[in-house]
């Protein structure tokens, strides 16, 4: 198995872990619904588009996604006062406390993704997939 097929292996797995987690945790969101709140908790007031580059989904499932975490008052969509076109996503009560209960399982997820890696394992780790990422990039 060459490096490429087992990076996707790896991520495969991680998708099928957190998919567990959800499902142990009886969160009732999917795992790009997790990615997605995760990163509005992590940079409230990102725009859409931001939001779909961070998280390397395409504008229209970001903004069918939006829709529907919005509807289910996960998020709300304030206007921006520098662009009128462009909203501010943020997460409301519901989103916040959800966040909050996902967050031992993303440390959870860490945890078990990493486990038996030394500092310098994880550094040597971080550094060749960014070199991997830098490589690959298509901008």
């Amino acid at each position: 198995m060459n490096y490429l097929q087992q990076l996707e292996q790896a991520l495969k797995q991680i998708n099928r872990y957190k998919k567990f987690l959800l499902t142990q945790n009886g969160l009732g969101i999917t795992t790009d619904q997790w990615d997605i709140l995760d990163t509005i908790r992590e940079k409230p007031g990102i725009n859409q588009k931001t939001l779909a580059q961070l998280t390397e989904k395409d504008p229209a499932s970001i903004k069918r996604t939006l829709d529907l975490l919005e509807k289910t008052d996960l998020i709300n969509r304030q206007k921006s006062t520098d662009n009128k076109r462009d909203h501010l996503l943020y997460l409301c009560e519901k989103g916040e406390s959800i966040a909050h209960r996902m967050w031992p399982s993303a440390i959870d997820l860490r945890a078990k993704g990493t486990k038996g890696l030394s500092a310098d394992d994880m550094e040597k780790l971080q550094r060749i997939l960014g070199k991997i990422t830098e490589n690959l990039a298509v901008d």
